[in-house]
């Protein structure tokens, strides 16, 4: 006697999904591996081709091909060839790259090297300016049209009209003129982040951290043990191991018992911030409220008014109240076992599926038709009827 049976389950299309940047997020085919693209309507309008990708800025994206990594634009179409060992994203017109000789450079948008044979990555072309180390004592500046040299060690891009680099035991903050503006002893000072929301984060071999304002002068002082740069008005801080929370510009500080609500806070992007607790993963708005429930498995952080969530099923972003804006696809498959044998089916829809199944079942028909005769077959059309 013959028998055969169907499993149906379904599991999401994507294993990974990005954040939105331009219009566009990636997202990872669980099946193949491959990265491609989606739009905001949830319709995946790059196909997943490539080993990695990256987001899009300035209307291109790093990909990763077999031959290594290139650009495509927003079409899809490959702009810069892919011949690079590494690439990062556009910002204001050029990218780093790493070339397969293992050094560095800087290219424009038609792929020219415009700065190469750099032994060390460079930082983003932040504010019309590319800045790059070749050691510890030499360093560099390109404005786009020249490049000039400076003593010292860059440690973070230009912001806000200032950047940080190292020089002889000292923390120098120079302003876009290269003239150095303001001084922090190394052997006191651990660390100095980048100008963020008009304030600069100090950290101090104690482990303390501050803000300076852009007169350099305290603007917060050193209360914190642990703190992260400003982001939309606010800085991620930490009081004590078991309270966590945010300080605000003027140094008001919300805060929260660690392990009690939330075990990890993200910083604010369009106005939320994504938080994590033993429920789950939720949002705060501006005010420090809870304003999405921690329920979700897995979250990013918003971009473009959206975030990628993962609710145990399925993958999905949603908008800033919580409510579902794009619902992403799922794969539907089918397990036939015939005769012993294990089949797989797949579809992209529920309906497809069911189409597949009617095609299967009409081959197995047939099949048994021609080996058997039809009292057997007429019994397999009963069992048919049942399952559809």
């Amino acid at each position: 006697m013959f028998t055969f049976n169907f499993e149906d389950y379904k599991k999401p299309k994507y294993s990974e999904i990005g954040e939105f940047h331009e219009g566009l997020a990636c997202v990872r085919d669980r099946e193949t591996s491959l990265c491609g693209y989606i739009d905001k309507t949830g319709q995946e309008v790059i196909p997943c081709l490539y080993l990695d990708a990256g987001d899009f800025s300035d209307n291109l994206a790093p990909v990763e091909t077999a031959s290594g990594y290139g650009y495509i634009d927003r079409e899809g179409i490959m702009a810069i060839y892919p011949s690079f060992k590494t690439a990062r994203a556009f910002t204001n017109g050029l990218a780093v790259v790493q070339l397969v000789d293992g050094y560095w450079g800087y290219i424009d948008k038609n792929g020219t090297n415009v700065l190469e044979q750099i032994p060390r990555e460079g930082l983003p072309f932040q504010e019309n300016k590319a800045l790059f180390s070749l050691d510890e004592e030499e360093s560099y500046c390109y404005d786009g049209k020249s490049t000039r040299s400076i003593k010292g060690q860059w440690i973070t891009p230009f912001s806000e009209g200032v950047a940080v680099l190292k020089r002889h035991g000292l923390y120098c903050i120079v302003d876009s003129d290269l003239k150095v503006v303001h001084r922090e002893d190394a052997s006191v000072m651990k660390e100095i982040g980048p100008c963020k929301d008009g304030l600069i984060r100090l950290v101090s071999n104690a482990g303390r951290v501050a803000y300076l304002n852009l007169n350099f002068e305290p603007q917060i002082p050193f209360m914190y043990k642990n703190g992260r740069d400003f982001r939309e008005g606010k800085a991620f801080i930490q009081l004590s191991n078991d309270v966590i929370g945010f300080v605000d510009i003027e140094g008001r500080a919300t805060a929260f018992m660690k392990n009690i609500q939330y075990t990890e806070i993200g910083d604010y992007h369009d106005g939320r911030a994504l938080v994590k607790s033993s429920k789950g993963c939720g949002y705060l708005n501006t005010d420090s409220k809870e304003c999405i429930p921690c329920k979700f498995n897995a979250a990013s952080s918003f971009s473009e008014h959206l975030a990628g969530v993962f609710d145990g099923e399925n993958f999905s972003y949603i908008d800033a109240a919580g409510a579902v804006s794009i619902a992403l696809p799922y794969t539907y498959y089918s397990e036939l076992t015939f005769n012993g044998k294990k089949h797989i089916l797949k579809a992209e829809s529920e309906a497809g599926l069911y189409r597949c199944k009617e095609r299967t079942l009409k081959k197995i028909r047939e099949t048994i038709i021609r080996e058997l005769d039809r009292g057997i077959a007429a019994t397999l059309d009963e069992e048919a009827k049942k399952l559809n």
